[in-house]
């Protein structure tokens, strides 16, 4: 099947797959052949030559049956509308008035497809002739009183139409797939027959429909010739050498044209129906006709076969037959019957042994000077030279498209064979008959030669050609020279760069516009130096093109990594004739300058800040020499730069600024060991330069440093020392980690160090006093010197400094129980001491009641309560032993309060301890108060009795507690749980602990 189809060709390509492309020439005009589509076979080879017809319907574009398959084309042939197949070949096919179905007929069947859909398939009847089955001839559609019917001649002289096709309504079926509609539709058509011509002496070979415009078929036999019409029939018989092979065509309805079977081409009178003959010189195989610019004219196209010229197609006119071209074509070509195609069309067979593609080709019609530019394409200069002569066209298009195509195969790239020497000798050549200067000077700084010397070559030949031109002002020839001269001065700057090693791959590199691409381009390797040649010997070519945005680039460009001494080169050459260019950018300038002052700190902090201190100062040297190229600014330039001087944020004050920060770190470096980051030096935060500072200062270097440097620090910063130092203190004490462990603090040495330099005696005593507070104990001699010099400072606070003395026996305790917070609660400190339980506990309690100002009674009140509680009674009666009277007295009367708290809190079971331990006391009140507790205890242990202090004094109160319990009693007395005896007793005790006598309590 040929169902492989390839269309969207390029028509002005040229390529090895289509051949050369045909031609033919006549005095007005140049005709050529384009390839459309192709159709191949499919996946099975052909074994014999295919059957092939074409036609050009209107209704849908081109259609092209080869064999068993049919193509239907757009009308310009770009792309596929559908390919349907028959079981048989394609001896006819029809398109509907519509343009939505196809009717395609072979071998007895004739099937209808619908276009949009690919193809579908429609419907197929047989088409019973009852007989052997016959060959289809012409197929038409009819419309008739508004019904569409298909007509079929067959080659047996039977006419079959069909009942009414209704069309229109099959296709709405189709738009939303309707199958049982579609059905229904085509179940009830059917063919039959209308006519059967008698008469005829053989088989119908050939025959053409004119049922649109009379109503008629005209056929014809290897011996008559028939027209039928509805009416009658018209049958003429043919002479022995007029044979009709094939009715190739019809003009106004009323002249007929056919090819016979020996190669002459017949005209026939529908009217009389008289063949005579038109053509008899060159054999024609087809013929189609094609549009006229009359009804009394028009072209004919013939596919001929001569012996000597072999198979071509001639374009005539009708009716004097006059040539117009003949075009050669491959033997295996085919007609396509065109009328209404804008182009005119035919087949061409390829294959290697059989033909397997099907070529749809295009005859148009091309100028001359369009056929040269078309030879020139495929590279054929020789025969563009002779076809430019023969047509009178301009020879410089061919000699410049010929040197174009050298300058092509002469680069490096190129893969021709020929010898580079001989190409290039063949430029020079061609180029001396070229007379456009212009062309001339855009090959001569285009090319690229394979070496330098051709290159070297090319451009001195230029050079000596527009200065041998008396009359430069013609054709601009100043210009062209100097623009070839621009060229050679920059091929000579790559050599210089490139030295011995340049190739041609460095001159392809090298810009040919615009020369800050390439010292961008060095700039961005670290190639300052070849940057540097190229912007001294071409900044005049520079300049015009030159922008503050591509100064910008420039600069940011430079890698961080570049050496000092590349850095000042590239300053002293560029910046200047910058400035002079663009005054306002010192702004950038000073801003890059920033920035690359810290980028060499990064790179090379040994040589820091020297290396900044250098970059910057070379820099205010520069922009404070004006420059142009002889040395003076501009007036304008000038008055703004002396404005933009006045300013405290211009350029050049930033750029001082830079300097003497840049100054201050290189001496704190060199004269007192302070390595400073210059982000560190120039930071907002004061107290974190402060400490920085101070920090890396040697011990050794620190009183030069606070005399000499110091104060003038401070004071460009404005800022107080006193201050500083004393907010550097407190933090570098405040935020040290487990100080209170260290034998000696790692901050006393530089604390010591700083205090002496503090001027104000408040801001002093604040230092010592933090110092003092923070130190660790016992204190080393240092802190200890320390706290000796506040002591004596002329000050009211300075008794807190000797208050801070006192203290250091209390927080070496402290420091003995891990204690370092909450320092000024001594109750929580004796808390602690008490739960570790050590062997020396109330001797470090005593030392921490001598550090506590005022009574500290709460203090051994606390320590008795846990001493009790816990069962040490000889540490507990050694405590009491050691403090003076009055203390332990006031213990021992808190501690009744005490007794009395835990009974109103019902804590029974830690009395008893109490109790045993209470001294003798002597204090009338408080022996009473202290046997009352007494008395409410035995109550409660002896009798459960609870009762509050004082409630027995109550009249009624201590009469309803005994009587309530001696009603107890009579109830475990008649349980038999008591006994009398025991009973009385129990009253008896009952009696005298509510303070009564037995009497009353037995009554």
């Amino acid at each position: 099947m040929w169902n492989k189809v390839n269309v969207g060709f390029n028509v002005e390509e040229e390529t090895a797959n289509f051949g050369t492309r045909a031609c033919a020439v006549n005095d007005v005009a140049v005709y050529e052949t384009n390839t459309l589509a192709a159709i191949h076979a499919g996946d099975e080879k052909p074994t014999q030559l295919p059957q092939v017809q074409g036609q050009f319907l209107h209704q849908v574009g081109l259609c092209v049956a080869v064999d068993s398959s049919l193509t239907i084309f757009t009308e310009a042939c770009d792309a596929v509308k559908c390919i349907v197949t028959l079981q048989s070949h394609v001896e006819v096919f029809a398109v509907t008035p519509c343009g939505h179905f196809v009717l395609a007929g072979g071998s007895g069947q004739l099937s209808c497809f619908h276009i949009p859909t690919q193809g579908s398939e429609v419907f197929t009847r047989i088409i019973n002739s009852n007989d052997v089955i016959p060959k289809f001839i012409t197929l038409d559609v009819l419309e008739e009183n508004n019904q569409l019917h298909i007509v079929l001649v067959l080659s047996n002289g039977k006419i079959f139409r069909s009942t009414p096709v209704d069309f229109s309504k099959l296709e709405e079926c189709f738009s939303p797939r309707k199958v049982s509609s579609v059905k229904e539709l085509i179940e009830h058509i059917n063919f039959e027959e209308i006519h059967h011509i008698k008469g005829l002496k053989s088989q119908v070979k050939t025959g053409q429909s004119f049922l649109k415009e009379k109503k008629s078929i005209v056929l014809a036999t290897s011996l008559n010739i028939s027209m039928v019409d509805d009416k009658d029939l018209a049958l003429c018989d043919l002479l022995e050498d007029c044979k009709i092979k094939k009715i190739c065509g019809v003009v106004n309805n009323s002249v007929l044209f056919a090819v016979t079977e020996n190669g002459h081409i017949l005209h026939i009178s529908m009217h009389t129906m008289v063949p005579r003959y038109l053509w008899k010189k060159t054999p024609v195989k087809d013929l189609v006709v094609l549009e006229g610019s009359s009804v009394h004219e028009c072209n004919l196209l013939a596919l001929v076969d001569s012996e000597h010229e072999g198979v071509a197609l001639i374009s005539m006119s009708w009716p004097d037959f006059k040539v117009n071209y003949t075009l050669p074509v491959g033997d295996i070509s085919f007609l396509i019957n065109q009328k209404g195609s804008e182009e005119i069309l035919f087949l061409e067979g390829f294959g290697t042994d059989i033909i397997n593609t099907i070529r749809v080709k295009a005859i148009v019609e091309s100028q001359p000077d369009l056929r040269l530019q078309r030879i020139l394409r495929r590279g054929k200069f020789e025969e563009a030279e002779k076809f430019a002569r023969a047509f009178s066209l301009d020879l410089e298009i061919v000699y410049k498209a010929h040197v174009q195509r050298l300058s092509q195969d002469l680069s490096p790239w190129s893969s021709t064979i020929d010898s580079q020497k001989n190409i290039f000798s063949k430029i020079l050549e061609i180029i001396e008959k070229i007379k456009d200067h212009h062309f001339v000077a855009e090959i001569c700084v285009t090319a690229i030669p394979p070496n330098f010397d051709m290159l070297h070559t090319m451009l001195m030949y230029g050079m000596e050609r527009f200065s041998k031109v008396e009359d430069k002002c013609k054709e601009n020839l100043s210009e062209l020279l100097a623009k070839v001269s621009t060229i050679a001065r920059r091929m000579d700057t790559c050599m210089l760069i490139h030295g011995s090693a340049t190739t041609v791959d460095h001159w392809i590199e090298f810009p040919k516009h615009d020369l800050v691409i390439s010292c961008l381009n060095h700039i961005n390797r670290d190639e300052i130096k070849e940057s540097i040649l190229i912007w001294s010997r071409h900044l005049s070519d520079m300049k015009p093109l030159f922008t503050m945005k591509k100064a910008e680039m420039l600069m940011n460009s430079i890698p961080k990594s570049t050496k000092l001494q590349d850095l000042l080169l590239w300053l002293h050459h560029f910046v200047p004739p910058i400035l002079s260019l663009f005054p306002n950018f010192l702004i950038n300038v000073v801003d890059w300058a920033a920035q690359r002052v810290k980028d060499l700190e990064a790179y090379d902090s040994e040589a820091w800040p020297d290396s900044g201190l250098k970059l910057a100062k070379c820099l205010l040297k520069i922009i404070n020499t004006p420059y142009t190229e002889k040395s003076i600014l501009l007036q304008s330039q000038r008055v703004a730069l002396r404005n933009e001087n006045l300013s405290h944020q211009s350029p050049q004050n930033r750029l001082l600024l830079l300097i003497d920060t840049l100054e201050d770190i290189n001496i704190l470096k060199k004269s007192y060991g302070v390595n400073l980051l210059y982000n560190e030096f120039v930071q907002e935060d004061h107290s974190s330069f402060v400490a920085v500072l101070f920090e890396r200062l040697p011990l050794e270097n620190i009183s030069l440093f606070m005399v000499e440097f110091f104060p003038r620090l401070m004071m460009d910063r404005e800022l107080d020392p006193d201050t500083q130092i004393l907010q550097f203190i407190q933090d570098i004490v405040t935020h040290c980690e487990d100080w209170w462990y260290w034998e000696e603090a790692p901050w006393e040495a530089i604390v010591t160090a700083l205090v002496p330099h503090i001027n104000s005696i408040q801001t002093k005593l604040d230092a010592i006093l933090h110092v003092l507070n923070s130190a660790p104990v016992p204190w080393t001699a240092t802190v200890a010197q320390l706290a000796e010099q506040g002591v004596r400072l002329p000050h009211y606070r300075a008794s807190e400094v000797y208050n801070e003395c006192n203290n250091v026996p209390k927080k070496l305790i402290m420091k003995k129980y891990g204690v370092q917070f909450d320092r000024k609660n001594g109750r929580q400190l004796v808390r602690l001491i008490l739960k570790k339980n050590e062997k020396h506990m109330l001797e470090d309690i005593n030392e921490v009641a001598k550090c506590v100002k005022g009574n500290v009674t709460e203090i051994y009140l606390m320590v008795l309560i846990h001493l009790i509680e816990h069962g040490e009674d000889s540490k507990m009666w050694q405590l009491l032993n050691s403090v003076d009277k009055e203390c332990k007295e006031q213990c021992i009367s808190r501690l009744i309060f005490h007794i009395k708290y835990l009974m109103e809190r019902g804590a029974w079971d830690k009395i008893s301890a109490y109790l045993e331990f209470m001294p003798v006391l002597e204090d009338p009140k408080e022996k009473q108060f202290f046997a009352e507790l007494r008395n409410m205890y035995t109550l409660k242990t002896e009798f459960d009795i609870t009762t509050s202090l004082g409630k027995v004094f109550v009249p009624g109160e201590r009469e309803k507690v005994l009587e309530n319990h001696a009603e107890k009693m009579v109830q475990e007395i008649k349980s038999g749980s008591l006994s009398e005896t025991l009973a009385r007793n129990k009253i008896c005790r009952l009696a005298f602990l509510l303070h009564m006598t037995v009497e009353e309590g037995i009554i």
